[in-house]
C-alpha cells in the first residue's frame, strides 16, 4: 500500500516531464570545470563569511552581558575563536583552489576571482 502511495506521488512529475529534452551537458574541459568549481566556492565563502561576522557579532554580544561571570567568558571566547578557526580554513581552502588551478594550468584563476 505504501508503494502505491509514493508512485502515485511521483506520477505527476513523471507525467509533466517533456519528452525528448535534452540533458544538460557537463564541463566538457578542466578550465570550464575548474571555472564552474570556482564560482561554487565563491559563493560558498561569502555565506562562511556571512555566518563568521554574526558568529563574532554574537561572541562580542556574549563578552558584553557575562557580567563578569567566568563561564559565559570563556564560552564567548571559544564561540569567537571557532568564529575565527572558520575563517581562517576558508581562506585556505580557497587558497588551495587557486594553487591547484594554477598547477593544472586555468588561466584566470586567482585566490578571490574567477575569469
Amino acid at each position: 500500500m505504501i508503494r502505491l502511495i509514493s508512485l502515485g506521488a511521483l506520477m505527476p512529475g513523471v507525467a509533466l516531464a517533456a519528452p525528448g529534452d535534452p540533458i544538460p551537458p557537463g564541463p566538457t574541459d578542466i578550465q570550464v570545470f575548474f571555472l564552474q568549481f570556482c564560482t561554487i566556492t565563491n559563493w560558498v565563502f561569502a555565506f562562511v563569511l556571512v555566518a563568521a561576522i554574526i558568529a563574532i557579532i554574537f561572541a562580542g554580544v556574549g563578552f558584553l552581558t557575562s557580567g563578569g561571570d567566568a563561564s559565559k567568558v570563556t564560552n564567548a571566547r571559544q564561540f569567537l575563536m571557532y568564529a575565527l578557526i572558520g575563517v581562517a580554513v576558508t581562506i585556505l581552502a580557497k587558497a588551495f583552489i587557486a594553487v591547484v588551478g594554477t598547477l593544472v594550468g586555468v588561466p584566470g584563476i586567482t585566490a578571490f576571482l574567477c575569469n
